[in-house]
């Protein structure tokens, strides 16, 4: 049997303010589009625009129709994979958020529905934290971190819509557990001021590149399905995958691969401010200066003397050289059912599911050249979906320059190997 995917969109409600209700748009649905990135050292950010059916006139406002008298603001748009061998099945969530556009499109003959909506992350990281909690300073490198941070400054129900929950106190994102000392932000105590989402991903972050949101980071409570973006998978719990353009094989085809050299990402000096003590740690890259000229990079980072030189000294020698790598991976639901082996459906699930910070084994032969593999880590990816295909594109750069220790890892937790250069 080949390896199916499908596609299933939902809206989710609290209709009579405990239980969530959840209504399927899937039979209506035209097509989609997802967009989920993460890149080193930043928040990842994902966007989905769906575009459905409203021939029936069920979705157009004041119209007597099933969902005219909707607020689609004030539900959560979610969306998921349904991947089968054949014989069993998984799910890979895909996007879930929170509605910022309706879109009505009626001609008098034909009409469409576009709704656009985005995680949950870019709404609450608008807001500017109410209210004192105390400091704390991080350690070096603390996983949970960021997430703690994002815990604390959402207590306010007034920031974010709340899908109709009136079941207590609203939390826009759970705890990774119930120790209250993680449930504190640093710029509370009058440390940094501004918008959460600017606070973390240009004071947070750039201190602890190594900061994760564990997979539960998903909403209020799982059923919420409220994706921030994810930014360090564990090979423990998410096993590498592997790309090989072979059909029958195990490994995920795919119909193009591009590479380029990585000038984006490119830096050689970098400057990090420590917030506590204004105290700025500098490094610089004099060989990558000389080839290539200037790329700096500038932070200020809540964390001391210490962690802001580490800081430095990590952004300035991760991206001094100038390496030509694959960049982007392309392949379809059309292309995986026609290819791939029912043995590596699970393959596709954890590719789909773990769209950032994942391990892949890429296998090609360059033109005129040899057959290599190179291990890389997705970055994330777009999803552009119809009823009858579904184009993936996974946004990649090299494991070695984006991936961080793992113990017990045979790739990446080898001791006395440098792996930063």
């Amino acid at each position: 049997m080949p390896v199916t995917t499908e596609f299933d969109i939902s809206f989710n409600y609290y209709d009579n303010g405990t239980d969530l209700i959840t209504t399927y748009f899937t039979d209506r649905t035209l097509g989609l589009q997802i967009d989920v990135a993460a890149q080193v050292g930043q928040l990842g950010t994902r966007t989905a625009t769906v575009t459905f059916d409203n021939n029936d006139g069920a979705m157009t406002p004041g119209n007597g129709g099933t969902f005219g008298a909707w607020d689609f603001f004030e539900r959560q748009l979610f969306i998921q994979a349904i991947v089968s061998d054949g014989t069993s099945t998984d799910s890979a969530p895909l996007f879930g958020g929170i509605v910022t556009d309706f879109a009505l499109n009626d001609d008098g003959r034909n009409s469409t529905v576009v709704v656009t909506a985005v995680d949950t992350f870019q709404i609450i990281g608008r807001s500017t934290p109410a209210g004192e909690y105390p400091a704390f300073t991080p350690s070096y490198p603390s996983n949970n971190t960021v997430f703690a941070l994002l815990t604390a400054f959402a207590r306010a129900a007034d920031d974010i819509p709340t899908f109709g929950y009136t079941g207590g106190t609203y939390w826009a994102i759970t705890r990774k557990d119930a120790i209250e000392d993680e449930a504190q932000h640093a710029w509370a105590a009058g440390e940094i001021s501004g918008a959460v989402g600017d606070v973390v991903n240009q004071n947070i972050l750039p201190s602890d590149v190594t900061s994760a949101l564990p997979d539960a980071a998903r909403g209020v409570s799982d059923a919420y399905k409220m994706s921030v973006g994810r930014l360090l998978w564990y090979e423990a719990v998410n096993p590498k995958v592997s790309f090989a353009n072979k059909p029958g094989s195990v490994g995920l085809p795919f119909a193009e691969l591009e590479r380029g050299f990585n000038t984006n990402e490119l830096t050689n000096a970098a400057n990090a401010t420590a917030v506590s003590t204004t105290t700025t740690a500098s490094e610089s890259v004099q060989a990558s200066r000389a080839k290539y000229g200037a790329r700096t990079r500038t932070y200020q980072v809540t964390a001391t003397d210490e962690y802001a030189t580490r800081a430095a000294q990590n952004w300035a020698n991760r991206f001094a050289d100038a390496s030509f790598d694959v960049r982007t991976i392309t392949t379809s639901t059309a292309q995986i059912e026609d290819q791939l082996a029912p043995a590596g459906w699970m393959n596709w699930v954890y590719a789909l599911r773990r769209p950032c910070w994942h391990l892949f084994d890429v296998t090609f032969t360059p033109t005129g050249g040899t057959e290599t593999t190179e291990t890389l880590v997705s970055v994330g990816y777009t999803i552009a979906a119809t009823p009858n295909d579904a184009t993936v594109i996974f946004q990649m750069r090299p494991a070695a320059t984006h991936t961080v220790f793992t113990l017990d890892s045979d790739d990446y937790g080898i001791l006395d190997t440098n792996r930063l250069g």
